[in-house]
């Protein structure tokens, strides 16, 4: 009974992929002569299978933007990012993207060190940290084996130097991995959908500081009954009807 229930379930499986597969190539198919919209139709079918991946995200917001889809094409392209930091297409193509937004929210200015600093981080996912993390714990195994067995003292000062400074980067690695992880789960990054009155309180009655329109990128940091509490880049807070948004870590 358990291998006949392992065998459907091993086949189902095979044939959801193999469906999933087809949806993700008509669409491809669809998206190179120009049917953007059945396009979409097929890559979303893909995602109604619960599969994910920054190829699929990338060609979703590909087609959301031919058809000038703000939100959805900026929203599918953090979501590939997401995923890919590193995805340079993806780069590239939610900057066009972010051209065609109303809002122009500016970036609080950082200083040299912090930019370095961000940008060295940012290149690697917390994984690769990690990964890098183990990769110097054995290292530093490596030089402290050599270090004991040398018979030579300029040796071991020198594999005792590299012990040191490679410990130091095993820690400074898991340290940004530790810290990522942490601001991944922390962080609810979010895309408005629709226009919305930005207001002062989470009530109708408040203060309106401000519109916000379709495509902004803003961050969810509480969120009561309908209403959500959010951040923008450029340091202001404020209220909006959670309906109005979409968050990119769902």
């Amino acid at each position: 009974m358990i291998k006949n229930i392992s065998l459907l379930m091993l086949l189902t499986g095979s044939f959801l992929y193999a469906q999933n597969t087809a949806f993700f190539d008509q669409g491809n198919t669809h998206y190179n002569e120009g049917n953007y919209q059945e396009a979409i139709d097929s890559y979303e079918k893909v995602l109604e299978g619960n599969l994910h991946s920054a190829a699929l995200y990338f060609n979703l917001a590909n087609a959301h933007y031919k058809l000038n889809h703000i939100a959805p094409s900026i929203y599918y392209y953090e979501k590939t990012l997401l995923l890919d930091p590193n995805h340079e297409d993806a780069l590239n193509n939610i900057a066009f993207a972010q051209q065609m937004t109303v809002d122009a929210i500016d970036i609080l200015p950082k200083d040299q060190f912090s930019q370095s600093f961000e940008s060295l981080v940012k290149s690697f996912t917390s994984d690769q940290w990690a990964y890098a993390a183990v990769i110097f714990m054995w290292i530093a195994f490596l030089c402290f084996v050599t270090y004991f067995f040398s018979k030579s003292a300029v040796f071991k000062r020198t594999f005792f130097g590299g012990i040191i400074v490679v410990l130091l980067l095993a820690i400074v690695s898991v340290s940004i991995s530790i810290m990522e992880v942490s601001k991944y789960n922390s962080e609810q990054p979010a895309i408005v959908f629709e226009k919305v009155s930005f207001r002062a309180e989470p009530n109708v009655r408040s203060e309106i500081l401000f519109q916000l329109h379709e495509g902004t990128k803003v961050r969810i940091d509480e969120t009561i009954n309908n209403w959500s509490k959010v951040s923008l880049s450029d340091g202001n807070v404020g209220w909006l009807l959670t309906d109005a948004v979409k968050k990119i870590k769902e």
